[in-house]
């Protein structure tokens, strides 16, 4: 409806005049100009506007306060309807008006009138008659001229006359139920109906709009209805996890699930213990907080240990054991994994674990080499790119650990293959056991490039599986002999993996650190890394990384004078390498060590003995760096031995130690060799 008032039929002056101070409002205008014409000081005349007299035109300081002032000008009956409308809204339906007015037998008469004033006008016809307010700044005018109290009950009686009149398809009309429960005294049914709207916004997909319906309604459940509060808290840290606040989202999650607790309500316990572990594993916070979802794993299969079996229970014991498999502790990986296990074979589901895995790092490598390989193929049939990653991470790693560098290889290649090549998290899986790899088979040029692209891709996420094999980037630079380099990026690296209690990854780069500390002479330093790493294999039952780290610590031993604990390291490894496991390159680092220790005690032949056997595990399985290193070794027995033929024998070892160190780009090594054949000059 167009207003009664054309700006072009009013006096110039009044125009200027009201427009300079109404800084272009135009129902500052208009209402300037009406308030003038009900107090005579300007008429119509002749088609247009002129002045009847004049006046002194006193404006209010805002268009509010004309309004305000037009409504208290209204008789009783006709403003009290003009508010009673405003508290239904801007738009209001006749039948509701007459429903709560208390003038509801001549509620078309004060309708009337109060559109002759042009305050309301009609919007719809059909099915029943509706209203506007003309602007809505009215509506607000009148809606504020109501006191408080009074407000709050006009809001309940509008809520109640709503349900009654749409009682048949209420579902209709939740967020008028809502908005006006939420103004009144009714908080339950303030609750009830804020709840419910926000369920069906949510069932809309729309976010925004559920959490605002369902905190509103959390401000509204009164003290003692905890159970209500937790059930709202729940709808609300879920929609906030759907639309990306997981800070959020876990945080009201927590605060549900104490309250839940309180109650005993074990399904929803359940189900935001879920929920919150698939928050801090989702990839936000990039990994950092699978602590805390591992602690609500374990609580979830807690409370569905006594539930029948399902694929959802076995993944919780799945997930949980591989989540042992990062904090460096196989042996409880291999419980969970187990458990996961039996349940997938109860219920007939073809699904793997992380068994194979926990299985060869506790000392089975045949049985645990075996179960993951044959969950290759299913695992690429069903395409999902993280199970691939996951799977494909885990067989490469196993295998580098072995020293097995021919299979490890060609698994990292075909892991490689059937990822994409832009899903950084998968690469970033495959990649540093790769590197691994290829720094044992002394690939310099690819080992350096995939180290490089190691470091890139951290730069941008840590989120995914890190083993030991977190120590690839620090082990290639420590073969190259770029020590700097080492300790630059364990620098970098430790820091991050101790606050996401990366412990095996930790292990690999403690390691690293003794070899290095090793190297320079830093014996102390060396003993301390080895033996933080050593504690680590052993409370976790890791069978696989400490036949990694015995040999170094059994040679530190040695270097510093201590054969007795250089012969309880290799005592204790030739324990670990049971006879009925083929454990691939993994004993040459053992039987070069056991040489050495030989070789101080003068047991010559014993020492030859234990060369021989570590170079040819060496040769069979490409390990040209380890195979130098036996060579070089054995040289410095021969020329202590000190005969003509071992003089010899030292001189073509040195020679061939120092070509294949050359080769591998063992700097510090070649620095070595050289050192020992001016010596032996």
């Amino acid at each position: 409806m167009q207003s009664m008032l054309d700006v072009s039929e009013l006096p110039v002056d009044l125009v200027k005049l009201v427009n300079a101070k109404a800084e272009g409002n135009p129902l500052f205008v208009e209402e300037v100009t009406r308030s003038l014409m009900e107090h005579g000081a300007l008429v119509r005349a002749g088609g247009g506007v002129r002045w009847m007299r004049e006046a002194t035109i006193e404006f209010p300081e805002r268009a509010q306060d004309i309004i305000r002032a037009r409504i208290d000008r209204l008789d009783e009956p006709v403003k009290r309807t003009a508010q009673t409308a405003a508290v239904i809204g801007r738009e209001f339906g006749l039948r509701l008006l007459a429903q709560v007015s208390k003038d509801g037998g001549m509620i078309q008469e004060l309708l009337d009138a109060l559109k002759r004033a042009e305050l309301i006008y009609e919007t719809r016809f059909f099915p029943e008659l509706e209203y506007i307010f003309k602007h809505a700044i009215i509506q607000e005018v009148a809606y504020q001229s109501i006191l408080g109290r009074r407000r709050r009950e006009l809001h309940g009686a509008i809520g109640r006359a709503v349900e009654a009149l749409y009682a048949d398809h209420l579902a209709e009309h939740l967020e008028v139920l809502a908005y006006h429960f939420a103004r009144s005294e009714d908080r339950q049914r303030a609750a009830e109906y804020l709840i419910r709207a926000g369920d069906k916004a949510w069932a809309a997909f729309a976010g925004r709009e559920a959490l605002g319906f369902y905190r509103q309604a959390l401000d509204t459940i009164e003290s003692g209805e905890e159970r209500r509060r937790a059930e709202v808290l729940y709808k609300i840290s879920s929609v906030e996890m759907l639309l990306g606040d997981l800070d959020a989202g876990v945080g009201d999650a927590e605060e549900a699930l104490a309250l839940y607790e309180k109650f005993g309500d074990a399904p929803a316990l359940l189900d935001l213990n879920l929920a919150v572990m698939r928050a801090y594993t989702s990839g936000a916070w990039d990994g950092a907080k699978e602590d805390k979802a591992l602690r609500h794993l374990e609580a979830a299969a807690s409370l569905s240990a006594n539930d029948p079996d399902s694929v959802d229970k076995g993944l919780i014991h799945q997930r949980t054991g591989h989540f042992y498999l990062h904090r460096g502790q196989p042996r409880t990986a291999c419980e969970w994994a187990s458990r996961a296990q039996d349940i997938f074979t109860r219920l007939g589901v073809p699904m793997g674990t992380s068994l194979g895995t926990a299985v060869t790092y506790t000392g089975r490598p045949d049985e645990g080499i075996a179960y993951n390989e044959r969950n290759w193929e299913p695992v690429v049939k069903g395409g999902n790119n993280l199970v691939i990653g996951v799977l494909g991470h885990e067989l490469i790693t196993t295998l580098a650990l072995l020293r097995d560098v021919p299979r490890a290889r060609a698994c990292a290649e075909r892991v490689l293959s059937a990822l994409p090549a832009n899903y950084d998290t998968g690469m970033g899986m495959a990649k540093r056991p790769f590197a691994l790899a290829l720094t044992l088979a002394g690939e310099i040029s690819a080992a350096e490039a995939m180290t490089d692209d190691i470091w890139r891709l951290e730069h941008g996420t840590f989120y995914g599986c890190i083993f030991e094999d977190g120590l690839a980037v620090a082990f290639h630079h420590l073969r190259r002999g770029n020590f700097q380099r080492v300790r630059e990026y364990v620098d970098w690296v430790t820091p991050v993996f101790r606050d996401r209690n990366l412990v095996a990854a930790l292990s690999g780069c403690s390691l690293v650190s003794g070899q290095l500390a090793l190297a320079e002479s830093r014996l102390h330093e060396a003993e301390v890394f080895l033996t933080e790493a050593r504690k680590v294999c052993r409370d976790g039952g890791n069978v696989l990384f400490e036949l990694w780290v015995l040999p170094v610590l059994g040679e530190t031993h040695l270097r510093a004078g201590q054969r007795d604990r250089a012969d309880e390291c290799v005592s204790r490894g030739f324990e670990l390498l049971t006879s009925d496991q083929n454990w691939r390159g993994l004993p040459a680092p053992l039987q070069l060590v056991r040489g050495m220790v030989a070789g101080a005690h003068r047991r010559w032949d014993e020492a030859e003995r234990c060369f021989e056997t570590a170079l040819a595990i060496n040769r069979r399985y490409e390990l040209p760096w380890d195979e130098a290193k036996t060579l070089f070794e054995w040289a410095l027995l021969n020329r202590e031995r000190g005969g003509q033929t071992d003089r010899e024998l030292a001189r073509q070892r040195f020679d061939m130690a120092l070509e294949m160190f050359q080769r591998v780009g063992a700097a510090w090594e070649v620095q070595a060799v050289r050192a020992a054949l001016g010596a032996s000059v």
